[in-house]
């Protein structure tokens, strides 16, 4: 089992916990940091223990290695621990906590293709649990306001989405002011012979559709103004689509 995430989120707690429901149902458990299994592993090896030393950490039905990837392994160390979990493949539990998600793993050990090893063993019959917040440690300094929460950042998805409301909710507004300026030209003198329906002084009896007939009926005519007026000043439409829509 792999337990992945940021510092203080409760890696270590959890498999602690994990660990004392093993002993209570009889199993034998060992926990030991990473840094000092490595550790132990090249005195070993040096030494020419090596075997004794792996024979040790294979004899525990669990194995608990805490922080793994906290401090850089040295060159060696990769294929040490790369031994290590060899000999307890499919025959005793691996326990295994890390700040370091699996893509990191190469860098961890120095050496991407030993780590691809090293993971392709962890996973075949391990599981792995992601956890995500903030640190528990931290919580404390952040309710006594000596620390202050980092803002999320937004995702690129999340700004696309802001930026396509943000543009629907101008359009609407903008078509709404048009609607607005339309309605009330209908009952100005300017655009009584548009729709005699809808002449000043007789909305009482003015329909809404005849209103709104009107009000198409002034839009197209302002549209039609508007491009005289562009074309006359040089101005050419039809190289820059959207300037219809940006009049209307």
């Amino acid at each position: 089992m792999l337990l992945l995430g940021p510092p203080g989120v409760g890696k270590t707690h959890l498999a602690v916990a994990l660990g004392r429901e093993a002993i209570i149902a009889g199993h034998s458990v060992q926990f030991v940091a990473a840094t000092a299994v490595v550790a132990q592993l090249a005195k070993s090896y040096s030494e020419g223990r090596l075997e004794e030393r792996l024979a040790q950490f294979a004899k525990p039905k669990l194995l608990i290695i805490d922080e793994l990837g906290y401090l850089p392994f040295e060159p060696n160390a990769a294929h040490l621990f790369f031994q290590l979990v060899s000999r307890r493949y499919e025959k005793g539990a691996i326990l295994l906590t890390s700040n370091r998600s699996i893509g990191e793993w190469g860098t961890v050990f120095g050496d991407p293709v030993v780590a691809t090893a090293i993971l392709d063993r962890l996973l075949h019959h391990g599981h792995v649990i992601t956890i995500r917040g903030d640190s528990y440690r931290l919580k404390e300094k952040r309710r006594s306001g000596l620390l202050q929460k980092p803002a999320a950042a937004e995702t690129k998805s999340e700004k696309k989405n802001l930026s396509a409301a943000r543009t629907t909710a101008s359009r609407s507004l903008a078509t709404a002011l048009w609607m607005a300026r339309s309605l009330a030209a209908c009952f100005t003198p300017e655009t009584r012979g548009v729709n005699s329906s809808c002449r000043p002084g007789a909305n009482s009896g003015c329909r809404l559709t005849d209103v709104t007939r009107c009000a198409m009926s002034a839009r197209e005519t302002s549209v039609l103004s508007a491009r005289s007026t562009l074309v006359r000043s040089g101005r050419d439409l039809g190289r820059h689509p959207g300037n219809e829509a940006n009049v209307a």
